[in-house]
């Protein structure tokens, strides 16, 4: 061992509780540099978003301003493909009102985001189709509904 390194002392880690926050931000950054960025305003609200994935029979989009951690994407079934593509204005205006429809989900999520906690308690981590029925005014998809519930549950934030 050289003498350089006999007499160090072991570097304490401070950012343990920031990192989570910081590496989402990065993440983020990241994305937000390499991805097609869509805006527009609701309600005279900005609404900002990522697509994060999108080609001729599929995308999907990611809200990232004013709430965060909710996406959802959609898909044209093959039959449908000879007269339907994500590619040019029909894909341009299903990825924008897809975003208006994860902020009026987030809208939902900050109005009523205690009262659906304390229903959320109700169920006991047996969640099925009709929490979400009855105590959202919109269907919320499959896979989004996994998103709604890690921001219910603390383990996700709406609003960075």
């Amino acid at each position: 061992m050289s003498k350089h390194h006999k007499h160090k002392k072991p570097i304490q880690d401070n950012t343990h509780d920031i990192t989570p926050d910081l590496d989402n931000l990065l993440d983020r950054l990241v994305v937000e540099q390499n991805m097609e960025t869509v805006k527009l305003v609701v309600d005279g609200i900005e609404v900002g978003g990522i697509v994060l994935q999108k080609s001729e029979s599929d995308f999907e989009i990611a809200i990232t301003k004013p709430y965060q951690n909710l996406t959802t994407g959609s898909h044209i079934p093959y039959f449908a493909r000879d007269v339907l593509s994500f590619k040019g204005e029909y894909g341009d205006d299903s990825i924008k009102a897809t975003l208006r429809y994860l902020y009026e989900l987030g809208k939902h999520l900050a109005e009523k985001m205690e009262l659906l906690k304390n229903k959320l308690a109700d169920y006991d981590d047996q969640v099925s189709d009709e929490f979400f029925e009855d105590n959202f005014p919109m269907e919320v998809p499959f896979e989004t509904r996994f998103q709604v519930l890690d921001i219910l549950k603390g383990d996700r934030q709406l609003i960075l």
